[in-house]
């Protein structure tokens, strides 16, 4: 009976030890580092790029650029084109990315290849849509 506990005991403290991952919290070990860029059309805004330095503990800070259109897209005549900017500040975790891109909005997602985030964009109103990034440079 004491040997069968005893390997109960090494078996649990082994499955313990294989099966630690770390915490979904921690910091992503990949780097989003580089230009980003969407070809997709939402919220006023088009041909959308991201340039993201990452620092330490996985925090990622830049800017955004895109096209927009109208007040939707930060412009000041509806129907007109003009240049849409800001800077954007985030988090790349185990479990996710978080973007706030200050003055548009806010991407939630995950890098689902080494190129590529997927995710949704989040605006003010609640209002949200699917997205995904390529990056295009570093």
């Amino acid at each position: 009976m004491l040997v069968l506990r005893a390997g109960l005991f090494s078996l649990s403290l082994l499955c313990m030890l294989i099966g630690c991952g770390p915490e979904p919290t921690e910091p992503a070990k990949t780097s989003l580092a580089g230009t980003w860029t969407s070809s997709a059309n939402l919220f006023g805004l088009s041909n959308m790029r991201m340039t993201i330095v990452q620092e330490p503990q996985g925090i990622v800070s830049g800017g955004w650029t895109a096209t927009g259109i109208g007040p939707a897209g930060r412009c000041p005549v509806d129907g007109v084109a003009c240049a849409a900017f800001g800077d954007l500040i985030g988090r790349n975790l185990v479990s996710h990315i978080q973007i706030e891109l200050v003055g548009a909005g806010e991407f939630e997602g995950n890098l689902s290849q080494p190129q590529t985030l997927r995710g949704v964009l989040i605006i003010q109103s609640g209002s949200y849509d699917t997205i995904t990034f390529v990056r295009t440079g570093n």
